[in-house]
């Protein structure tokens, strides 16, 4: 899985299922006084329809509209999707995106982590003046409701300038469930083609797309970052910590370039003044590792520095115990790495070689 980015189109990732037929016509909104009985006279109403969310659960009202959001005494106008089943509003969901107008909806599984079945909320507007794609639904079989943005010219480089739902749903759906993963990708990999004139600059920029778009391969929602010199060769590294991946870029020739990936879950990461890497220490089911991860030619490569086991029998008792190595005992040196959130470049800018 490999990221890429392409900071002009906003895409939005929750997992709820929606089953509603796909049209490649704009669907007409409800009838005005059903949509008072859903959305409030204080909300912008944009579009409305019926669709089963879940296999076998009923039909579920969609209603999209504007309004506004207080954060802090702060006030922001964003576009929000309500799910309504009974009348009653089951799930608010923001997407951070003020969209103008929308064009097309329609409802079809396509994101990673809904469950079996489980259709989501696809959306074609206008935000900004661009082109704006919305793919809402829940993560982790339906546990909570997940939000990712992708807007501008790159979508319509991608799919033409007046394309479809039908045009859409067949980029989603090309990779199986993993299409927005794929979408996603896709957008990544064009940030890498802009070029700048010091890492700083360039890092900075791409963090702003991976805090656009939020899904897993480009960092998840709460995803952080670190930076630092893997290979101590005055050039640090960008390193992206995602829910289940970490994702390494390097800077070279103007450009921010893909050089690797690695699995992270029951891990910790750290770093050593004497070690060129990324320590990586983990335990899962009885079994610890330690493994380093280098950069050779500015590809990412991976070494076993240490592998045991942490569930014991005492000789005497017959009973069980845990017992893990420490870092230290493997890299005496090593300390905890510090990540941070793709929205305070701070480090960066202060970052010396």
């Amino acid at each position: 899985m490999r990221l890429h980015i392409i900071i002009p189109l906003l895409l939005l990732i929750f997992t709820t299922g929606c089953g509603s037929a796909g049209k490649e016509s704009s669907i007409d909104p409800e009838p005005e006084d059903k949509a008072v009985e859903l959305c409030s006279d204080s909300k912008e109403k944009l579009i409305e329809i019926e669709a089963e969310l879940v296999p076998q659960r009923g039909l579920a009202q969609i209603c999209v509209y504007n309004d506004v959001f207080v954060d802090d005494g702060v006030k922001t106008k964003y576009t929000f999707i309500d799910i309504i089943k009974d009348n009653e509003t089951n799930e608010t969901i923001n997407t951070h995106c003020l969209f103008s107008e929308i064009t097309d909806i329609d409802c079809f599984e396509c994101a990673y982590d809904g469950g079996e079945g489980e259709k989501e909320i696809v959306i074609i507007g206008n935000s900004s003046s661009h082109t704006t794609v919305c793919v809402c639904g829940t993560c982790f079989n339906g546990s909570s409701y997940r939000s990712c943005l992708f807007y501008g010219d790159s979508i319509q480089e991608l799919l033409g300038n007046d394309f479809s739902m039908n045009e859409l749903k067949t980029v989603l759906l090309k990779d199986g469930v993993d299409g927005v993963r794929s979408l996603a990708r896709t957008i990544i990999s064009d940030a890498e083609k802009n070029t700048y004139s010091d890492y700083k600059s360039a890092y900075i920029d791409f963090l702003k797309v991976i805090d656009y778009l939020k899904v897993e391969e480009c960092g998840c929602p709460g995803a952080f970052y670190s930076i630092y010199d893997i290979n101590k060769d005055s050039t640090p590294e960008l390193i992206v910590l995602g829910f289940h991946y970490v994702w390494v870029y390097t800077y070279s020739d103007g450009k921010v370039h893909y050089v690797g990936e690695f699995g992270y879950n029951h891990d910790e990461l750290f770093l050593s003044p004497s070690i060129k890497g990324i320590i990586m220490a983990g335990a899962w089911m009885g079994s610890e590792w330690v493994e380093l991860y280098s950069l050779k030619n500015n590809k990412l490569t991976s070494k076993e520095l240490y592998s045991g086991r942490t569930f014991f029998e005492d000789s005497e008792t017959g009973d069980y115990y845990v017992k893990y190595t420490p870092i230290e005992d493997v890299v005496p040196d090593a300390y905890s790495l510090t990540s941070f959130a793709p929205d305070d470049v701070l480090p960066i800018e202060k970052y010396e070689d």
